[in-house]
């Protein structure tokens, strides 16, 4: 967490200046701290707050000190959005990919926040946004082995305690009972099972209307039959991205009350090479009654995604819900859905 600065005694300190945009200059003091610049150029934007307070932690990070405050009053001058973007670039920016083994989600040095126009509780809403935009970038790099769709659904449940959040985790036996085939269709090539994950948040009770965020789960996507490249294989663990976003953003309004009605649903499985695996030509018959031929295994995420959850999620009656899909977008899905309102994050 960030702190207020209240004159501590700080390693380093970093502020922005009218130099060329991410110019960046260092001095180191006799008694071994430092002050760091970085220039923000003549546009100041929200991406340009961030990657100027990303690139001076980079830097603070290579100086090695034990703790730092940033003046973030240029932050504060583009309101919310601009703390929001600070401190996204702040965690971001001392992010290593090692954190996802340990769960760490915070530089390693002591963060202390100067300066005017902001307010404790702005700080940290900035500050527990940032961290689930890390958590997110935690499970996407975590390897594929560690991350089964099992695992996945655990970490995903976990990210709700202590949050007014109903979670249900369907396996591979409820999906059967519940019919849904696109998914057991694609997670039947693993030996580790598929799973649905149902995340849901009311924060306007009163409200009638609730949106859908569907995720992508897909924890190993070799391709299947349609084997990808080896070029390609070092990011199949990485097609889960759009799950972790689902939950991570859901769990961000439940976090801060944000006055909404939100589902997240998240298929996760695994599209691996097996026996069992779905083969081009092979055709299956989904929840919907609707029966699809498959001519691509490596377009697993429109046989599960579009079709089973939006059907499966225990027949529920979405009626004039709007339904944010945060996966890569296969448009071939929206012809089957007139009745929803639709809408690409």
């Amino acid at each position: 967490m960030i702190a207020l600065y209240e004159n501590q005694p700080v390693s380093a300190r970093v502020r922005l200046t009218d130099d060329d945009y991410l110019r960046t200059r260092y001095y180191l003091h006799p008694d071994g701290t430092a002050d760091i610049t970085v220039g923000r150029g003549r546009d100041w934007t929200v991406l340009a707050c961030k990657e100027c307070y990303g690139k001076a932690v980079k830097t603070v990070l290579d100086l090695e000190p034990d703790s730092c405050v940033f003046d973030l009053s240029p932050a504060a001058r583009l309101g919310q959005p601009g703390l929001n973007a600070a401190l996204e670039g702040i965690l971001g920016g001392s992010h290593r990919k090692a954190d996802c083994l340990t769960d760490v989600r915070c530089p390693a040095l002591t963060c202390y926040a100067s300066g005017s126009g902001f307010t404790l509780p702005q700080l940290t809403a900035a500050w527990q946004l940032a961290e689930d935009i890390m958590a997110v970038r935690n499970y996407v790099n975590l390897p594929a082995n560690l991350l089964t769709p099992m695992d996945f659904a655990a970490r995903l449940t976990a990210l709700a305690q202590g949050l007014p959040i109903e979670t249900a985790v369907y396996d591979r036996q409820q999906l059967e009972d519940l019919g849904l085939r696109g998914l057991l269709t694609v997670g039947g090539s693993s030996g580790h099972p598929p799973a649905l994950v149902v995340l849901r948040y009311t924060g306007a009770p009163e409200d009638p209307r609730r949106v859908g965020f569907v995720g992508k789960g897909v924890t190993v996507d070799s391709g299947g039959y349609c084997l990808k490249s080896a070029s390609s294989m070092a990011g199949i663990k990485g097609d889960m991205a759009g799950g972790a976003a689902a939950a991570a953003a859901l769990h961000a309004l439940a976090r801060h009350g944000v006055r909404v009605n939100v589902t997240a649903v998240i298929p996760t499985c695994e599209n691996r090479i097996s026996p069992t695996s779905m083969l081009p030509g092979d055709r299956i018959t989904l929840f919907s009654g609707q029966t699809v031929e498959i001519l691509n295994a490596d377009a697993e995420g429109r046989r599960y995604r579009f079709v089973d959850p939006i059907y499966g999620e225990l027949r529920c009656q979405w009626g004039e819900t709007l339904y944010v899909n945060d996966a890569p977008m296969q448009y071939s899905g929206f012809d089957n859905y007139g009745k929803l309102t639709m809408q690409e994050k």
